[in-house]
């Protein structure tokens, strides 16, 4: 009976040394510009904005950018702009947008946005949630 529990202490104790418990750790899947912007034009656009291609993956420099200057390029959608959350600069003047998505109601830090240009009929909703423009 003794010899019994020995080998199965050891047993236990030989498991918990050599499996590995991870709690609570982020599980983050790497997002390229591609995946990020459904039109590819735009996709193109930014990842060169930033010297990428736009397979790349967009790694926390890209991620955590506070400035886009994003005039004169041609866009027609800006779909997946809100993943930059940590702007506070965006220009999109001189383009072609005829709307905002929903996702840059996640902008919040902007001071301020370039819209001049456009084809916006409306004002966009998502303005609403920039409380420190400028």
């Amino acid at each position: 009976m003794l010899k019994k529990l020995i080998c199965l202490f050891f047993s236990i104790l030989f498991i918990a040394i050599t499996t590995t418990i991870t709690i609570n750790k982020p599980v983050t899947a790497a997002v390229t510009f591609n995946s990020q912007f459904p039109n590819s034009h735009t996709a193109q656009v930014i990842s060169g904005y930033f010297g990428k291609h736009p397979t790349d993956v967009m790694d926390a420099t890209t991620l955590n950018a506070t400035s886009l200057e994003l005039s004169d390029c041609v866009l027609t959608d800006v779909t997946g702009i809100g993943i930059f959350t940590n702007l506070t600069n965006i220009n999109l003047s001189n383009n072609s947008l005829t709307d905002l998505p929903s996702s840059m109601s996640s902008l919040t830090k902007l001071n301020t946005i370039a819209l001049n240009l456009n084809r916006l009929a409306t004002v966009p909703s998502c303005i609403t949630n920039f409380t420190n423009l400028k």
